[in-house]
This record gives structure tokens, C-alpha cells and sequence, in this order.
């Protein structure tokens, strides 16, 4: 029956009118007993009580100070400097009182291996958990901080702290709310309101592999605009970049403090959260040195912080450790039953161009220590930026040895409705025998052509330029207009064919 017994059977005062620590401290001392259990009423303790890794029992915590009838409701007449605690060295449970009027003073210097502190009340005090050394398989749990300094205050630099487990809990007008001097790691934040604070809701020097999981946080009464223009970071680190490796989402994160677990702005992945984020949507992953990967319903995209460089995004299918097995890369557009879509290549589309592509397809086709040679193709315009059709490009090979090279336009002329491709011509003139006249939408300059004839017995004669729009150079031929020359194999008069295939680019680069 023992373990039944509480701290008034050790003489402690429910009126709060005289000291009861050393009734708390006698059941603390008392080998036959395993927790301290405190029924409802006030109790002021002036000096430290040494728990001695007994439990401690309340029946419950008050909301916002508004029932002392049912509550242990806890103060101090002494206690009220930073250093003071109430308690030290409690055991793995603690859980349901109220505290309240320590002014700097705190609650509970902490035992920080393998405890539960839950369903307590802090209000007006210092700090409502002290650990000089590190928190391991530590728990706060449906606890509420109102006007206090610090709710967890960890004060080991270079202390890794881990398997750290705040959920439920409220921090409303406090100071700061999780505070570590070490590092943080493997820990859970989860489904905490952070509200009316104007320092810190979570810092550590490092944040390696933790879960913030639906939080809220809602206005920073001390943003310093200087230094955060966008808000106070929501969460933060000491050391610089050395925010890896978390998981976020469903955060709320509003009113003066800045959602790092978000950033989508180009250049702001900086100091942001490390890991894989899903805050707003968007499946975020980043590195802790300014490079991110976004996916969202729109599609996939890469971004950097403005002082990093740039690196090329990959995509790439069939990585297995071992090396011994590959596999194809498929693009595919629509589903069953539709008609599927197109694959567009674009550039972004508020960089002056309104999108339109203007960079290469590049093929990397050797690697000779530091020098890599690539074969390149790209849309062409001509000199006065109109587009061309076909793609051109270069291939480079041996050094000092470029060979130029490109996509032909096609197409298949003819009289009648067989007639294909013939879309970057403006007019076609077969009115002289064996000739035919091809006006292009713009000029050729120097082109690559072949011509395949269908009527067999009928031969290519010859390329002019005329129409008089031939601007002839010492090392260029430029018309609007390509005549192509035909005659009969065996008599050598002009003979138009019935119908030939055309490839041609109109520029070679």
C-alpha cells in the first residue's frame, strides 16, 4: 500500500502558504515508495528536490490558469533565478501538474535518458526543462508553455542529441520553445503550435534526419526584418548548412515566420531545409549546399541558390551497384485510350524569348582525360533571327576538327494531293520544262541538298539561284529562290518529273 501514499502523508502544504519541498524531498528519500504522487492543491517549493529517479504523478494540468481546484499547482518563493530548478533527476515518468510564478527560475533540470515529461502546464518561469548534457529517447508530450523562456534548454555544445520526441504540445507567447546547443538528430516534431514567440520554436547547432510533421506556426512577435527580410525561419540552425536529411510536411507555417521546409523561389535553397520536404505540394529535395529537386503536378525541376554553380540535371535509369544491368529511358505522354501528348523541349518562358528553344541537344561522343568532344544540334534562324526548318549542328573529333552536321527538312514534291512537307515554301514554279522554282519563306544561305527523282530516265541538271534575289558573296550563295535543273538521261533536253524527294538545310551553322 504503500506506493499509494503522497506528498501530504510527508507533511507538504496543499495551501501553498509554507515551504513543502522537504516533505516533497523526504518521499523522494523514501526506498519504499517508487513515485511521488501530488494530489490537487498548491505547494510552494524553495529549494531543489532531488527526485532520486522517482516518478512523479499530478492529476492533471490547468489550461491557461484557469482551474486551481483540481490541479497540483506548483510555485516557489525562492526558486526564481536562471540556475534554480525545482526538481532534478526525475525518473522516467513525469507527468500532470501545473507551474507557474518562477520568474527566471526553472522547473526541472533533467535526466535526460529515457524520460516522459506529459501533460504538464508551464507559465511565467524561465525555463520549463534544463539537460547540461544531451537528450536520448527523450519525450515531451501534451505540455503547454506560456510566457516562459525556454521549454526545452539543452546546453552541451558539440552534445548529440537524438531520438528526442516533442508531439502535442503548445508554446503561446514564450521566448523560445526547443533549444539545443548540439546537435539534433533522429528526432520527431510533430503536431506542435508555435504562436506569438519572438525567438526560437526550434534550434540546434546541426539538424541531421528528423521528422517535422504537422506543426503550426503562426506570428513571430520579434522577426528581425534585417536579418530575415522573409520572415524568422521557423526552424534554424547555428552552424551554417548543416540542415540535412529531414523529412517535412503538412506544416502550416504564416505571419511573420519563414516556412524553410518550402523556399520555391529560384536562389533561395541556401540555409533551407535539407532532406525531403512535401510542404505545399510540392515533393522537395535539397541539399544543405544550396541545390534542390522539385516535383510537383506541373512537372520536374531543378534549382540552386544564387552563389552556387551550376551542374546539369540527370536524369538517369538502370543504376544498379553492381553495374550489370542497364535499362532504356521511355518518355511517355497519355494513357490508355487517348491519344497521348507531345514531348516539348522549351526554354523557360520569361527569359526575353517567350520560351522558344535556343540551346543545343548536345551528345557527349568522347572523353580524353580532361577534354570531352560533343556532337551538338540546334534550331536555326538566319541572319535576321528568322527560324529556319531542320536542326543543325556541329560534331567534334579529333582535336582542332569540327565537322558540320544536321537534321534535314524533308519533303516530297509533286503535282496533286501526294505532295508532302512542302510547308517552308511560299510558292513552287514548274511553268518551264525541266525547271522548278522553289521560293522559301526565307532565304537559303549556302544549303545541303539532295534530290532522289521518281520517274526513272529523269536526272538532277543543277542548282541555280535567281528569281533576282541572289545575293551573291565570295563564299556564299544567298536566295530566296532554289531552281532545280532536270533533264531527259538519254536525249539531255529538260524534262520536268513527274515528282522527286527533296533534303535540304537551309542554313549549315
Amino acid at each position: 500500500m504503500s506506493d499509494y501514499k503522497t506528498v501530504l502523508d510527508y507533511g507538504a502544504d496543499a495551501s501553498g502558504k509554507s515551504d513543502s519541498s522537504q516533505a516533497f524531498q523526504k518521499m523522494a528519500d523514501d526506498s519504499s515508495v517508487s513515485a511521488l504522487i501530488i494530489p490537487s492543491g498548491i505547494f510552494r517549493i524553495d529549494n531543489t528536490v532531488n527526485l532520486n529517479n522517482r516518478d512523479v504523478f499530478g492529476p492533471g494540468k490547468t489550461r491557461f490558469g484557469q482551474d486551481t481546484k483540481n490541479i497540483s499547482y506548483i510555485t516557489t518563493g525562492r526558486l526564481k533565478n536562471d540556475g534554480d530548478y525545482l526538481f532534478k533527476n526525475q525518473g522516467p515518468t513525469f507527468d500532470g501538474m501545473t507551474f507557474v510564478n518562477l520568474e527566471k527560475g526553472g522547473v526541472l533540470d533533467s535526466n535526460g535518458y529515457n524520460s516522459r515529461v506529459s501533460n504538464c502546464y508551464f507559465e511565467t518561469l524561465g525555463t520549463a526543462i534544463h539537460q547540461g548534457n544531451i537528450l536520448v529517447n527523450f519525450r515531451l508530450e501534451f505540455c503547454n508553455f506560456t510566457s516562459v523562456g525556454y521549454g526545452i534548454r539543452q546546453t552541451k555544445e558539440g552534445g548529440l542529441n537524438t531520438t528526442v520526441h516533442v508531439t502535442g504540445c503548445e508554446f503561446n507567447s514564450t521566448h523560445n520553445g526547443l533549444v539545443f546547443a548540439g546537435q539534433l538528430r533522429g528526432s520527431n516534431i510533430r503536431e506542435n503550435i508555435f504562436e506569438a514567440m519572438d525567438g526560437d520554436a526550434v534550434l540546434a547547432s546541426h539538424l541531421y534526419n528528423n521528422n517535422f510533421q504537422g506543426n503550426w506556426w503562426e506570428g513571430h512577435n520579434g522577426h528581425d526584418s534585417d536579418r530575415y527580410p522573409d520572415g524568422y525561419p521557423c526552424v534554424r540552425v547555428t552552424e551554417s548548412q548543416q540542415m540535412m536529411q529531414n523529412f517535412a510536411s503538412a506544416n502550416h507555417v504564416s505571419h511573420n515566420w519563414q516556412n524553410v521546409f518550402e523556399l520555391e523561389e529560384e536562389g533561395r535553397n541556401g540555409g533551407g531545409m535539407g532532406g525531403v520536404t512535401t510542404d505545399g505540394g510540392t515533393l522537395r529535395i535539397v541539399s544543405c549546399v544550396g541545390k534542390a529537386m522539385h516535383l510537383t503536378c506541373d512537372g520536374l525541376s531543378a534549382s540552386r541558390a544564387d552563389w552556387i554553380g551550376s551542374d546539369p540535371m540527370v536524369i538517369r535509369a538502370g543504376r544498379a551497384k553492381g553495374g550489370g544491368w542497364s535499362q532504356d529511358l521511355t518518355l511517355r505522354t497519355g494513357g490508355a485510350g487517348g491519344d497521348g501528348g507531345h514531348i516539348t523541349i522549351d526554354n523557360y518562358p520569361e527569359n526575353g524569348n517567350g520560351g522558344v528553344f535556343e540551346n543545343s541537344l548536345r551528345f557527349l561522343k568522347m572523353v580524353d582525360g580532361e577534354d570531352k568532344r560533343y556532337e551538338s544540334l540546334h534550331l536555326e534562324r538566319d541572319g535576321a533571327g528568322h527560324p529556319q526548318p531542320g536542326l543543325v549542328g556541329r560534331s567534334e573529333l579529333e582535336e582542332g576538327h569540327v565537322a558540320r552536321t544536321g537534321v534535314p527538312a524533308q519533303c516530297y514534291v509533286c503535282e496533286g494531293e501526294r505532295a508532302r512537307g512542302l510547308e517552308a515554301f511560299t510558292k513552287i514554279d514548274r511553268g518551264t520544262e525541266g525547271e522548278v522554282s522553289m521560293a522559301a519563306v526565307y532565304g537559303f544561305d549556302n544549303p545541303m541538298i539532295s534530290v532522289t527523282v521518281e520517274d526513272r530516265g529523269i536526272v538532277l541538271d543543277g542548282i541555280t539561284y535567281d528569281k533576282g534575289e541572289t545575293w551573291n558573296h565570295s563564299d556564299s550563295r544567298s536566295s530566296r529562290w532554289l531552281t532545280l535543273h532536270f533533264v531527259d538521261r538519254q536525249t539531255g533536253q529538260p524534262k520536268t518529273p513527274k515528282g522527286f524527294w527533296l533534303w535540304f538545310n537551309l542554313h549549315t551553322c
